[in-house]
């Protein structure tokens, strides 16, 4: 039993998990033509019998859609600490006699598991919205308060200037305005004449 995927550790995997895969590829996990080619292609390349349950477990993992079938060669390579060459030699008889029969299905259930693990992941905090000046838009507040007008004229001279307020400065008489008010600040009662209009 060291040798069957599914024989191997029999007290980790569910019964739910092997009952619900396919069965085509449940029947491959026990049958004894699946654990008679991994026990020889162990002993064929001088894997001692621990390393020939991990190649088990890594098919039951690929079988069960929780390793890609793509990264057999790597898989194998790191985890029973063997040449590329020989992981390689491995990985194409077990792609051949176990997985591609069964392709179909072992890509459909890694997509499936896979897809509702990134569902199930907690996403990324998103990042506040910021202005064009790069301050954060509910950080960014007036930097004036108006305040509200009185309802009484008599309270208009009571209100606080506002120092934030923006400055209205005394527009000064152009050059070509003619002051007509008198040294003490009357205007006359009568204008003077309009200036003759050149004939033309």
């Amino acid at each position: 039993m060291k040798a069957n995927p599914i024989g191997v550790d029999p007290n980790i995997v569910s019964p739910e998990a092997i009952a619900d895969l396919p069965e085509n590829v449940r029947r491959t996990l026990w049958a004894d033509t699946t654990s008679s080619l991994i026990y020889l292609l162990g002993y064929e390349n001088g894997i001692d019998e621990a390393g020939i349950s991990d190649i088990a477990r890594i098919v039951r993992q690929i079988a069960l859609g929780e390793i890609n079938s793509a990264e057999l060669t790597k898989t194998l390579s790191s985890k029973l600490g063997i040449s590329d060459i020989v992981a390689q030699k491995i990985s194409s008889k077990l792609t051949t006699q176990i997985i591609a029969p069964n392709y179909f299905q072992i890509s459909q259930l890694y997509e499936k598991k896979h897809r509702a693990a990134q569902k199930q992941a907690p996403q990324t905090a998103t990042t506040q919205p910021k202005s064009l000046s790069g301050r954060p838009l509910e950080s960014m507040t007036t930097q004036t308060t108006r305040k509200k007008a009185p309802s009484n004229l008599n309270d208009w001279a009571e209100l606080e200037e506002d120092k934030d307020a923006p400055r209205i400065t005394e527009n000064k008489p152009s050059k070509n305005v003619v002051d007509l008010r008198s040294a003490s600040g009357s205007l006359p009662s009568k204008l003077p004449p309009a200036p003759p209009i050149a004939p033309r």
